[in-house]
Formats: C-alpha cells, structure tokens, sequence
C-alpha cells in the first residue's frame, strides 16, 4: 500500500481523537475570566472597560481607550465624571508609542510622577459627558466585612454583587487608616477599589480593574489587569470575602450585613 494511501487513511482517526481530547479539555478546565472592552456607540474610535464603571454618589468613574493601532499611538485614560456639576477631569493616562511607554498626569504636563488634575466644564467633551453618565451603574453602597492587620477594612459594594454561573464579580474596598504613597507614581491614596471576579467552583481570583483613592473621592493611581493575570485564595486572603458573598447559594443585598461600623474613616496622613 502506498505511503502517502496510508497516512491519509490514519489522519481521520488522529484527528477525531486530537478533537475528542481537545473538547474533553475544554470541558474539565474552570471558566476563564473575561474582561472585554467595548465601542462607545456615540464617539467612534473609543472603547471603554465595563469593569472599570464605578458610580460613587454623582460621580462615574470608568476608563477609557482608543481603539488599538498597531504600530501608531494608543492610549488608555482613566476618568472622573461629576454628573451633578457637570464636570469632569482625567484621572492618569497611560499613553505607548513601539516601545515607549509611560504615565501621564495633569493633562500630560507630569511624566511618570503624580500630579493633581482640576475639574474642566463639561462643555469641553460633552458627548462624552453625557455618555459616561447615563451609563447603567447603581451608586455604591457599602458595607465592612472585615478588619483586617493594621486597621485595614474590607468593604464590598453589595449593589455590585452579580453572578453569572460559576463566575461571580463586585466591587471591594479596601480601606486603610491612614494616607500613604503608592509607588512607582508616588500617588497619595487612602483607600483602593477593586473590580473582582470569582470563580465559585474553584479557589481562582482575578482583580480586572484597581483605582487608588483620595478621602475626596479623588482617583490618583489604578491598573488594568491583562488577560490570565489569576491568582489563588487562601484563608487568610481578604479576597476570600468576594467569594463568601458572592458565590452565596442566593443573592439577596438586604441579607449582607457585614460587622457594622462607619465605611469612611477620618484619616492621618503618614506622608512625609
């Protein structure tokens, strides 16, 4: 029989055998954790993260970027939007062009290093303006879980709590007793809030979305996490509280009580 007969005769069956171990694979490993961005109907050329959407009070709070072009300039901003006084101001800028890549504050005038941004009308970018808030966000509402070392509390957003199958997703806060600075930008914070996805079937985390906060609701630092960047709960972990609340067998915000106490505490600044 002629080789290349052979060989064509085997491959089928190679093939539905690499196929059945594929499916199999597929089956027995844990939901991924996705975080995808979207077109932002109304400004063509601009997506934006649906994880970073946080509605504090009046303010929305969401990142934003250009959609990628390779080889040309892009850039991901973060923003800070004061529906009430129509307002709104960016946060930081991440901003890459090849191979240089670096962070921007106060409009581009600070490289690399903190710098506070002052609000601008909303007159200067008002289809954005009236994007951003009439996005779909419930204002947060939170509540301590837990004391942590150092005085550190964990808070979670109980409005935020979803669940869609195995993966469950909310906002944290972690806040600490006193202002500090966050490197490598030396951003003064006193509190950070986290967008976290659990996977309920596994002990698998994943924070997609981070912001640094100011007592005044000012968003001095954050990140957005790239794709399979996962980690491990442990007890001790204080994420292991996103998994207790929303992996619950029901989801009912009235039930979550927490430990009490005040959610925002007068700070002493340990800044130099």
């Amino acid at each position: 029989m002629p080789k290349h007969t052979q060989q064509t005769k085997q491959f089928p069956g190679t093939t539905a055998i690499q196929k059945i171990a594929l499916v199999c694979l597929l089956l027995s490993s844990p939901p991924a954790f996705a975080s995808q961005w979207e077109t932002i109907a109304t400004i063509p050329g601009l997506e934006y993260l649906p994880d970073s959407a946080h509605r504090i009070g009046s303010h929305v709070y969401v990142v934003h970027r250009n959609t990628p072009r390779e080889g040309g300039a892009n850039f991901v901003i973060a923003n800070e939007v004061d529906c009430e006084n129509e307002a709104l101001r960016i946060s930081w800028a991440d901003g890459s062009l090849g191979d240089v890549k670096g962070r921007y504050y106060n409009e581009g005038k600070s490289h690399d290093h903190y710098a506070a941004t002052n609000f601008k009308s909303a007159e200067t970018d008002k289809v954005f303006f009236n994007w951003a808030c009439t996005l779909p966000l419930q204002p947060e509402h939170l509540i301590n879980l837990r004391r942590e070392r150092e005085e550190t509390l964990t808070q979670i957003d109980i409005g935020s709590v979803k669940r869609e199958g195995p993966i469950a997703t909310l906002w944290m806060r972690h806040d600490y007793p006193a202002i500090s600075l966050d490197p490598p930008y030396n951003a003064p914070f006193d509190s950070k809030r986290e967008f976290v996805q659990v996977n309920c079937d596994t002990n698998l985390y994943r924070v997609s979305v981070g912001y640094d906060f100011m007592p005044d609701g000012t968003v001095t630092d954050g990140m957005i996490a790239p794709e399979g960047d996962d980690s491990e709960l442990t007890p001790s972990d204080s994420y292991a509280a996103a998994k207790e609340i929303g992996c619950r067998s029901t989801l009912n915000p009235i039930d979550i009580v927490g430990i009490g106490g005040p959610t925002i505490r007068p700070k002493a600044s340990s800044l130099p």
